[in-house]
């Protein structure tokens, strides 16, 4: 499995660095992980041990270090798999799935006003009629501006006691679906 990942990432590499991409058009959507990262109430929060991080006696240098924590944290991909039973896992969703043009839709105004504010359809109606049909295929991300909230776990989740989803407030979140996080451990 992990040759596989790591074949398929590599291969990912290659294919992006044969275009001549313009990296003015490229956005960095990650936020670095350390001790401090905003993790889901219920989960291990990121950790970071370092083995090795100097010169060998050898003269050459080297560093190693062990990671581990919850994979509910940050920017990441959520498989299918994560809500639908027998559906995709990370590594079977094709690789052509995971590139392609992006519309973004914007909600921040919405936001403001809701902080459990739900992505809804008109939303998308509008931002087609501003822009145009959504292409098939296209990968749609959601804007909310809640990112500005990030250093600030409180104000980013709607609580920062470890355990409590019942106090969860923050946009696109399925808090209003009844009992969603009555079962569900991450």
């Amino acid at each position: 499995m992990r040759t596989l990942i790591a074949l398929s990432f590599s291969l990912l590499v290659c294919a992006i660095s044969a275009y001549a991409l313009d990296e003015k058009k490229l956005v960095d959507l990650t936020y670095p992980f350390s001790a401090e990262t905003h993790h889901w109430p219920t989960a291990t929060p990121f950790h970071l041990e370092k083995i090795s991080e100097g010169r060998t006696p050898g003269g050459y240098w080297y560093s190693s270090y062990n990671y581990g924590g919850s994979e509910h944290v940050g920017t990441h991909l959520d498989a299918p798999f994560h809500f639908a039973e027998g559906k995709w896992t990370t590594e079977q969703i094709p690789l052509g799935r995971t590139i392609g043009a992006g519309v973004v839709i914007t909600i921040r105004r919405q936001v403001e006003n809701d902080t459990d504010y739900l992505l809804k359809v008109a939303d998308l109606r509008a931002w087609e009629k501003l822009y145009g049909r959504i292409r098939t295929g296209a990968i749609v991300l959601i804007y909310t501006g809640w990112g500005k909230y990030w250093g600030d776990r409180k104000r980013y989740f709607g609580t920062d006691e470890p355990g409590n989803v019942a106090e969860l407030h923050f946009p696109v979140c399925p808090r209003k679906r009844p009992n969603f996080w009555q079962n569900s451990a991450t």
